[in-house]
């Protein structure tokens, strides 16, 4: 394992419903522009205290994240990601119809989430302008979107598919967004991972989501330029794999500073 020197940074969403709420946020120095705000803050800042009092009283998504530092991701030739930045949701939203249209449920469990198998594209309300993020959808945690320009550049070069995602209500493919194949599949050592439940309804198992924030699980090998773990994660029905990046990959996204994502280096 690769040495800990990182820092936790929580990733906070919420809608600002008073201006008094926005005030507050104001005073430890978060200028709040517009309903929706998102901002970053981490552990070691000195706010912290202060925002964490805030994100308590407040109904707020705080996600927390682990960064780590440049070194380790040099030398990292297997690492973790987690992306933290998410655009608007699958479609048809109501009652989560978006898993009927996306996915062959045939052997989804309707309790626990797992099984889902995609068949068809993510249908979004609106096309996203990605620019050099990648971002996912809310409610799903492993399937990550980009620009097609910064799929064919970096992506591409490593020998990462993709496949379109589609404007809702329309059923066109979006022109400049689309959605990485990650299709490789491999066992993580879970031999550690202590926090886990068996489903009632199916048997199947999912581990603690906490394990999706770092430090994540070894692979038992780098299955391509991006894979995902066999094993599950989640809590209550909501059920996703862990997704890992090759060393060659990690470079490349350094490298263009493409933002919206937490690389945890494994090995």
């Amino acid at each position: 394992m690769l040495g800990v020197n990182m820092t936790t940074i929580h990733h906070i969403a919420m809608r600002i419903r008073t201006e008094q709420q926005r005030e507050e946020f104001r005073a430890q120095g978060f200028d709040l522009k517009g309903s929706f705000v998102s901002f970053e803050i981490g552990d070691d800042d000195p706010r912290w205290p202060a925002i964490s009092g805030l994100i308590k009283r407040h109904k707020v998504i705080d996600t927390a994240i682990t960064r780590h530092s440049d070194a380790e991701l040099s030398a990292a030739r297997v690492a973790g990601l987690w992306v933290s930045s998410a655009r608007g949701y699958p479609e048809p939203s109501n009652n989560f119809g978006y898993l009927a249209k996306t996915f062959d449920l045939t052997g989804y469990c309707n309790l626990c989430g797992v099984g889902g198998k995609q068949t068809h594209a993510f249908r979004l309300k609106v096309e996203p302008k990605a620019g050099r993020t990648i971002f996912k959808v809310n409610w799903v945690h492993d399937e990550f979107f980009v620009d097609v320009e910064v799929w064919r550049n970096i992506f591409k070069t490593c020998g990462v598919d993709c496949r379109p995602a589609v404007l809702h209500g329309k059923g066109t493919e979006l022109p400049n967004v689309v959605q990485l194949i990650i299709d490789q599949t491999v066992d993580v050592n879970v031999d550690e991972l202590k926090m886990f439940k068996d489903c009632r309804q199916c048997g199947r198992r999912k581990y603690s989501p906490k394990y999706s924030r770092g430090p994540f699980p070894q692979p038992a090998r780098a299955a391509a330029a991006m894979f995902r773990s066999s094993q599950y994660f989640g809590d209550g029905g909501e059920a996703f794999n862990l997704v890992f990046a090759s060393g060659l990959l990690l470079q490349n996204l350094k490298a263009a500073s493409i933002s919206g994502l937490t690389l945890m280096p494994i090995t």
